[in-house]
């Protein structure tokens, strides 16, 4: 490449400039560079020229033309590099890898022993993500960078897994720096929520980018603010722990520690506390003669048909639920709400419920323009990708020398 094709070190900002924007938008014209960035046209030109010389990005017609040809636009080349997206909620791994055009080229779910020692889990947990590194990645490309999402307490700030209620053995470990280590990668570290957050439809498909809350029902329950689709993760990454709230007072004891807390009454493992108690006081009740442990979509479908045991387990995971709901919805004032995780099983008629029992603890102006929806999202996959994106958008990508 010609060196008055590369861009000097003088202008490193306005190529950083020019990446960040790639990194958040799929594709892009030279004159919304222009705009986004504030820089000249000259510039961004000679930029994206050198990206291209380099092999990082890409230019293409498409799209309708505006009174000529098709627009220019520019884009990651989906042969630049890899980005690695791991999901670890134990004893399940999930991982997913895409090319920087934001292509997912394969993804894999494993589990790890958790009857190891902390030392030899974490051994465990690395060498599983450095083998899945090593087959999945193609031989023409290479990894760029890696996102972790963890489940838990995190400090973000440090890099640090701190634990998790339900993980005893999990405490204080360095676990961005001892994957990078093992990667030889750029490794950032992020909640699970956060990474489901990124990677909602939703957000694109409903809320066109507006603020929304996303809450993840599932073996407990979280919440994310996500302003201009970025989550607001507070101080330390655990922003949202929406599910130690008390919503009974002196109530059931939680993992955490305290009693009452709403994820004891709302969560998956609410649920399935209560199908126990339903076997005990009730064994021969539809509930429990379904040939199959049941799920939510079985007790809804019940309720629907006149069961009364049913109804009342479903009643009850409502009740909790929009309380949890309502109180996110009146402190942050926003009214598009996403809800993913186990409770999606319950299908439309649930969530209607949900949706009228959750209006009767707001304000009306609120409870006016609440906008409830199901995450449409493959559980599977969505938080590795989402922390790939992240990954992304905190990237350095290499400058030439």
């Amino acid at each position: 490449m010609a060196q008055h094709d590369r861009p000097s070190r003088s202008s490193a900002a306005s190529r950083n400039a020019v990446l960040n924007v790639l990194k958040n938008t799929k594709e892009v014209t030279t004159d919304e560079l222009v705009r986004r960035t504030g820089i000249s046209q000259p510039t961004i030109l000679k930029v994206l020229s050198a990206l291209q010389h380099e092999g990082l990005i890409e230019r293409y017609r498409h799209g309708e033309p505006t009174g000529g040809r098709p627009p220019i636009l520019y884009r990651y080349s989906a042969q630049a590099g890899t980005i690695l997206g791991i999901e670890a909620e134990l004893p399940v791994i999930r991982a997913a890898l895409m090319d920087l055009a934001g292509n997912t080229l394969t993804t894999k779910q494993w589990t790890v022993d958790l009857t190891l020692e902390t030392p030899q889990l974490i051994d465990a947990l690395l060498s599983s993500i450095q083998h899945f590194a090593d087959t999945a990645i193609p031989a023409d490309t290479h990894l760029q960078t890696c996102g972790l999402a963890v489940t838990g307490f995190i400090d973000q700030t440090r890099g640090l897994w701190i634990g998790s209620a339900r993980i005893d053995i999990l405490q204080d470990i360095p676990i961005q720096q001892q994957l990078a280590a093992v990667l030889q990668r750029p490794v950032h570290l992020i909640h699970q929520i956060d990474a489901l957050t990124l990677a909602e439809p939703a957000q694109h498909t409903v809320f066109h980018n507006q603020p929304f809350l996303y809450f993840d029902v599932a073996e407990g329950i979280g919440l994310r603010l996500a302003n201009a689709g970025t989550p607001v993760t507070g101080m330390f990454g655990n922003a949202g722990l929406i599910g130690h709230t008390t919503v009974v007072p002196d109530g059931r004891r939680c993992v955490c520690g305290n009693h009452g807390c709403l994820e004891e009454y709302a969560s998956a493992r609410a649920f399935r506390r209560l199908l126990r108690e339903l076997h005990d006081e009730h064994p021969h009740s539809a509930l429990n003669q379904l040939g199959h442990p049941a799920v939510l979509s079985d007790a809804v479908q019940l309720m629907h048909l006149g069961d009364e045991h049913a109804k009342r387990i479903v009643d009850e995971l409502v009740r909790f639920l929009a309380i949890g709901i309502a109180n996110a919805v009146n402190v942050f004032e926003v009214t598009n709400v996403v809800l993913g995780g186990y409770i999606i099983e319950g299908g439309e008629s649930l969530n209607r419920q949900l949706l009228h029992q959750t209006r009767t603890h707001l304000q009306p102006i609120l409870g006016r323009n609440l906008n409830l929806v199901f995450s449409t999202a493959s559980r599977d996959i969505a938080a590795p990708l989402g922390a790939a994106h992240h990954a992304l958008q905190l990237a350095t990508l290499p400058t030439p020398a």
